[in-house]
């Protein structure tokens, strides 16, 4: 949900998105689809995007995090904190990576430094927010009515789910979800945020979000060294003194009322009192692309949002909002093309639906709505670990291939959301050998050839014999991926490219183990090399 009052801005919105390798996915598949079709165009685009999801491999290009760039991420989730490298202390014994968080907090307790500049910060700002929507109000009817927002959000939806076709598709979902492609319709969960019903649950979650926003209460705790994850109580504390305070309910609503647009909820609000100063075409290109956003949040899988909500504080707002506008920016300005297929006869359509009307191309009308900030430590964590791992975790839900589980601090448990290990990069293409293997019963595990194990395994295998119980055997072209809640041996195998019967065996399940074989969250599987 972007931020409120703001000026909007001629795009393009920010420095372009970097091309990273799926535009390379892309053309492999391209090529795969015009053998599959004759070479013929008698696929529609969503069509042929299902029919590849057999073959096509989600996670290719990802790998299992290193100690090091697990310790760079656990530094920008945790604010303050830094990453320190002892050398090896010997020739035989590796460099250790270490997290260091901030100093103790300082100011805490009532009356303190702390409280007094977070009271401060709040009641500033929320009173800002609270100001424009009253002035706006005041100047007459919305500027914006609710009823034509619906086909600006149709389009936003249908963009979002053209240019990740792919990753929505081949996501596991469960029937309590609130998003499932084809069944979800962004214009019918639209909501006026100016009047929504507000309770006090709702005015503290968005007091603690406001705690977090940079610009507003970030610069307090970073001042004051204050975690929540670490400094839960104090932050609680100060943050109900704000909240639940009767003369501050005003403000406190108004503000939130006051906000562009917000999905935490089944709901997508969005707001109707817009600058009356502004051109109508402007703001209808503001509201599209904040839509995109929105619907970035109904996309991104719900493992992901919940393993953001465990590890919580300034990091819950990096993962959310910060990847929200990574992938709107993978959209608009970088592998998705949009912003640039506007000024083409392709965009001629999409420009009639924004518009409202058909006109002719102007890009100063077409405007981006500004990115959270949180959007820098979004791209430092992309910068870390790479765009397709950060794909994966946002739509996948698999938050391990950010290098978040073991050593990451969290205000609860991520065990069975994210469960990264310290020895995922050394093991990644590693089988141990167990009791009774021999160099044909590795090969078809694994699906490397016999010969590539003999040739990589020249100590363990000497000549292809049976290694020992326990040995590493480098088995290149495998990979290993945790399960997540709702998975099946069919949704693992369907995203990575393999079958269902490859994948079993690769796992010791029975041979006839059916595709609705249920998974345990956190359970390690090894990928076997495909074909």
């Amino acid at each position: 949900m972007p931020e409120p009052a703001r000026q909007t801005r001629s795009v393009p919105g920010g420095a372009p998105e970097e091309k990273r390798p799926e535009a390379a996915r892309g053309v492999a598949a391209n090529a795969w689809a015009h053998q599959l079709t004759g070479g013929k165009p008698a696929v529609s685009n969503r069509g042929l995007a299902r029919a590849l999801l057999a073959r096509q491999d989600l996670l290719a290009g990802t790998h299992a995090p290193t100690q090091r760039q697990h310790a760079d991420v656990e530094a920008v989730l945790h604010p303050g904190s830094r990453v320190v490298v002892t050398p090896p202390s010997s020739s035989s014994s590796s460099a250790t990576v270490t997290v260091v968080g901030p100093p103790a907090m300082t100011g805490g307790g009532p009356g303190g430094a702390f409280e007094v500049a977070m009271l401060a910060a709040l009641r500033t700002n929320v009173r800002g927010w609270a100001n424009v929507l009253r002035t706006r109000r005041a100047a007459g009817p919305a500027v914006f009515p609710m009823a034509q927002a619906n086909d600006i959000a149709l389009a936003a939806q249908e963009e979002v789910e053209r240019h990740f076709d792919s990753w929505i598709q081949g996501a596991t979902r469960q029937a309590a979800d609130l998003y499932h492609p084809g069944a979800f319709h962004l214009a019918s969960v639209l909501g006026d945020q100016s009047g929504r019903a507000l309770d006090d649950g709702q005015r503290q979650g968005w007091t603690s979000y406001w705690m977090t926003l940079d610009g507003v209460g970030q610069q307090v705790l970073d001042t004051h060294h204050v975690l929540e994850d670490r400094d839960g109580a104090e932050f609680t504390r100060v943050l109900q003194l704000y909240a639940l305070d009767p003369a501050n309910r005003g403000d406190i609503d108004d503000a939130i009322h006051s906000w562009p647009a917000e999905a935490g909820t089944g709901t997508v609000f969005i707001q109707p009192f817009a600058d009356p100063a502004a051109d109508t075409r402007t703001i209808r290109w503001d509201l599209f692309t904040t839509l995109i956003h929105e619907m970035m949040h109904k996309v991104a899988h719900p493992n992901f949002e919940r393993t953001a909500q465990a590890i919580g504080g300034s990091a819950q707002k990096y993962m959310t909002e910060g990847f929200a506008d990574l992938m709107r920016h993978d959209l608009w300005d970088g592998a998705g093309g949009l912003r640039a297929r506007l000024g083409t006869r392709a965009g001629a359509a999409l420009r009639r639906r924004v518009e409202g009307a058909s006109y002719p191309y102007d890009a100063s009308k077409i405007v981006y709505h500004n990115d959270y900030t949180e959007i820098a430590q979004a791209r430092q964590i992309r910068r870390h670990v790479g765009m397709e791992n950060c794909k994966a975790a946002f739509f996948l839900g698999h938050t391990e291939l950010l290098g978040i589980g073991a050593g990451t601090g969290a205000t609860t448990s991520l065990a069975g959301l994210a469960d990264w290990q310290t020895s995922d990069a050394a093991d990644e293409q590693i089988y141990t050998s167990q009791a009774g293997d021999t160099l044909g019963s590795i090969s078809g595990r694994t699906g490397v050839p016999e010969r590539s194990l003999r040739r990589e395994n020249p100590r363990d295998m000497p000549g292809g014999a049976d290694p020992a119980a326990g040995s590493r055997i480098a088995a290149l072209g495998i990979r290993y991926v945790r399960a997540i809640q709702g998975d099946t041996l069919g949704t693992v195998a369907r995203q990575n490219g393999v079958t269902v019967a490859a994948l079993a065996a690769a796992n010791g399940f029975p041979a006839a183990a059916p595709d609705s074989t249920a998974l345990a969250a956190g359970r390690r599987l090894m990928i076997p090399r495909r074909p």
